[in-house]
């Protein structure tokens, strides 16, 4: 995982500012697209997507918060509101999160496109509709 340094920086961080516990979870989402208008293709383009769900514990009160920005001034805005939504909450003794875990990673589809294969169905779409 490419983001496991700014990782344990946000858990590091939560810690210090007085979270009791932190769970996250990192979603990396690698996207190609191919386009047509007007019967040609008109772009195609990869672009990556992130999504970060953090989940903090303090005083058995429990908070989370989800962004899809990973720059330092989202993840900042992001730490400070999870603390604050967890002081703001009930509190309830069962709230708790697992002992550490080593991180994982989970790989769903294929890791690089077939463009030439993208390429050819959208021209058999056209072609197909072309005869109807």
């Amino acid at each position: 995982m490419k983001n496991d340094h700014i990782m344990q920086e946000i858990i590091n961080k939560l810690l210090a500012k007085g979270a009791e516990k932190v769970a996250l979870k990192l979603n990396e989402t690698r996207m190609e697209e191919l386009q047509f208008e007007y019967n040609e293709i008109d772009l195609l383009r990869g672009y990556d997507e992130n999504s970060l769900r953090i989940k903090v514990i303090k005083d058995n009160k429990q908070a989370s918060a989800s962004l899809n920005q990973m720059d330092e001034a989202a993840l900042e805005a992001a730490m400070d509101q999870v603390l604050a939504d967890a002081e703001n909450s009930q509190p309830d003794e069962a709230f708790d999160i697992s002992p550490f875990q080593e991180a994982g990673s989970n790989t769903k589809g294929e890791l690089e496109p077939d463009r030439d294969r993208m390429y050819f169905l959208i021209n058999e779409f056209l072609e197909e509709r072309e005869v109807n």
